[in-house]
């Protein structure tokens, strides 16, 4: 029964999904959007990301307890973040969870991108990690969908991530890029020229 449910969910969770969110959170908006649904992390007074509050998820999955939105220097969310790490799940369903998330996660996405997937090398055989690579070059796109399964005899856990680094980088590098324009700005308007 709890198999036949946790099918159920998932059927859910991807018609509901579009081919760039996972849990109902977007790659690319904006944080502000979500302020109110968890509390924030910090690092050197700047913003890293967002832990979401379980209770207020837009598409929350019952084999999910916590939910991370990294953000990019400016503020935009670039990775998707799903873990438990006191998994109830028995290796065949997570892997069986992990089979069905990654055939559905191609397919809707196969349209859009260029998909390829690859089953990482774990150094543990109670370790198990999917890569979905999406590729849109006409966007510059180039995200990763991953899901791993730990079910080793100490460790059960989960992890699903939606990530696209490349955007990470352009945001951040042009953040930087304007605080260093602002920076050059300021240092001007201080040279004295009251003289000339």
């Amino acid at each position: 029964m709890r198999f036949v449910l946790l099918q159920l969910l998932l059927i859910l969770f991807f018609n509901n999904a579009s081919s760039l969110e996972l849990f109902g959170y977007k790659l690319y908006l904006p944080i502000k959007d979500f302020s109110n649904q968890g509390s924030f992390v910090y690092i050197q007074d700047q913003i890293v990301s967002l832990n979401l509050d379980p209770d207020k998820i837009i598409n929350s999955n019952n084999q999910v307890k916590n939910y991370i939105l990294k953000l990019t220097k400016n503020g935009k969310i670039y990775e998707v973040e799903g873990t438990n790490d006191s998994l109830s799940l028995s290796p065949i369903e997570c892997l069986e969870m992990q089979k069905k998330f990654v055939f559905s996660f191609e397919k809707k996405n196969s349209i859009f991108f260029n998909v390829t997937s690859q089953k990482l090398d774990a150094n543990l055989q109670s370790k198990s990690t999917w890569d979905v690579y999406l590729n849109n070059s006409a966007n510059d796109q180039n995200i990763i969908f991953t899901f791993t399964c730990d079910y080793s005899f100490n460790n059960r856990r989960l992890s699903i991530t939606l990530s696209d680094f490349q955007f990470m980088n352009n945001e951040n590098q042009n953040y930087d890029n304007l605080q260093k324009e602002i920076k050059e700005e300021e240092s001007i308007k201080k040279i004295d020229t009251s003289g000339i």
